[in-house]
């Protein structure tokens, strides 16, 4: 992002990104060294000075090719199966189910059992969008197709909305299909 552009500064353009949008990485591009210090007031990953070279933006890209990368095995989760440790996106995950005190995780057409308990399951993937629907599945917003009484997935299933759960898990997808979570 540029730190001068017409409607509004980089800078307050990028506090606005930071409101709606805070792991959005911000890199400003300026001629204006100085705004380098105003930048970390909006969480700014770095900067590139105008007129830039190859080898300086080439080094930029890599650093940040890096934090990605390091952001999205954040995204994953290791669980304990039957035959070992299984390492597994988070993304991949539709929903998981318990069934006694085997935890089933579904993906799209395949699932993986693992020994828990909700509880534990729902600390590990606080912060990813995913709400309880009643007490046997967790569900990963972001593949809701349609809830009322039960909760439609796009990959086909169709899980129960328990009645003391409804309120809860329409409130947070509203507030994910809103982007306020």
């Amino acid at each position: 992002m540029d730190i001068q552009l017409r409607m509004m500064s980089g800078m307050e353009a990028a506090a606005c990104i930071r409101q709606q949008a805070p792991q959005v990485l911000i890199i400003f591009v300026t001629n204006l060294a100085q705004y380098a210090v105003e930048g970390y007031q909006v969480s700014a990953f770095d900067f590139i000075l105008k007129p830039g070279d190859y080898n300086g933006f080439a080094m930029k890209l890599a650093r940040i090719y890096k934090e990605l990368e390091h952001r999205s095995d954040k995204g994953s989760v290791t669980l304990k199966t039957k035959s070992g440790f299984t390492r597994l996106s988070i993304s991949r995950i539709s929903y998981v189910e318990v069934r006694g005190h085997d935890i089933i995780y579904h993906m799209d057409g395949d699932s993986i059992v693992a020994r828990g308990t909700m509880k534990n399951v729902a600390s590990q993937l606080e912060g990813h969008y995913f709400s309880l629907c009643n007490s046997c599945y967790l569900v990963n917003l972001a593949y809701v197709k349609k809830a009322n009484k039960t909760v439609m997935l796009s990959t086909g299933e169709e899980l129960p909305i328990s009645q003391g759960k409804r309120k809860q898990f329409m409130a947070q997808l509203a507030r994910y299909i809103g982007g306020t979570i």
